[in-house]
């Protein structure tokens, strides 16, 4: 139900109610293998949520309602809808990606409109200290290249993707 009605789109979005009520949840991310990332307050990259999937119906029966509740209708050359949806009392920037830009589904990020910063996150270090990135990517260039020199491409590739 959104706003005592019942709905496409709040029937579609009630399998992610859980997670969307979330404190610290800034972004849910559905990919379109069914995969669903979270983005968390604090953290410094998505996690897979291991709780939930969604299934290619029903990321195209949340990408269509979405794209209805803010009066868009996809097509080849009009394959993302961007907006302002709401979930009972929580108002939600959606974004969806359909084909053919994405294949098997659709790509949906939902990020919720938070109120207030009563509870500021102390600022902190990504990497703990002070770091120089540009070098710390020249000495992983070094590395990787000496690895696929030596024949060790899977350990180079490694590298790339830890």
């Amino acid at each position: 139900m959104m706003d005592g009605q019942p709905s496409f789109l709040g029937s579609y979005l009630a399998s992610l109610a859980e997670l969307l009520a979330r404190p610290d949840l800034v972004e849910i991310a559905i990919n379109p293998d069914g995969r669903v990332w979270l983005e968390l307050k604090g953290g410094s990259h998505m996690e897979l949520s291991q709780s939930i999937r969604i299934e290619r119906d029903l990321s195209v029966n949340l990408g269509q309602a979405i794209a209805s509740s803010v009066g868009v209708q996809f097509s080849d050359r009009k394959p993302t809808v961007s907006g302002k949806i709401m979930f009972g009392s929580t108002a939600i920037r959606a974004q969806v990606v359909a084909a053919p830009i994405v294949e098997g589904g659709m790509a949906i990020t939902l990020r919720p409109f938070k109120t207030g910063a009563e509870a500021l996150i102390a600022p902190r270090l990504l990497h703990g200290s002070l770091i120089d990135l540009d070098h710390r990517k020249r000495e992983l260039s070094k590395e990787v290249l000496a690895l696929a020199e030596a024949g060790e491409i899977e350990a180079a590739v490694r590298l790339c993707v830890r």
